[in-house]
């Protein structure tokens, strides 16, 4: 995370194997989800920079991502031509596309 005021890096995540190709604030600015090349959705808490969970389903990297505001479901596209739609409650896969 990158702080543009200061012009200097916060915190650094680590978590995902390969690439993050896309990220998306949630829950008012307390989480981050992460779209990675690693075929994984990453759900981060925003101020201890911890990876909370991943969401495995895509055979390929996962391109893009949005969530609805409060969070609770999260959609996914990969290059596997497959949208998911995980619930971020229970941490499941709710349906595909």
């Amino acid at each position: 995370m990158y702080d543009l005021a200061k012009d200097k890096t916060k915190k650094t995540l680590v978590g995902h194997d390969k690439t993050i190709n896309q990220i998306f604030l949630i829950n008012d600015y307390r989480k981050l989800l992460s779209a990675s090349s690693d075929r994984t959705v990453g759900i981060w808490d925003v101020k201890s920079g911890t990876l909370q969970t991943r969401f495995r389903g895509h055979k390929d990297e996962v391109t893009s991502l949005c969530a609805r505001k409060n969070g609770h479901t999260v959609i996914s596209g990969s290059r596997d031509g497959v949208i998911l739609v995980w619930n971020a409650e229970n941490l499941t896969e709710e349906f595909r596309l």
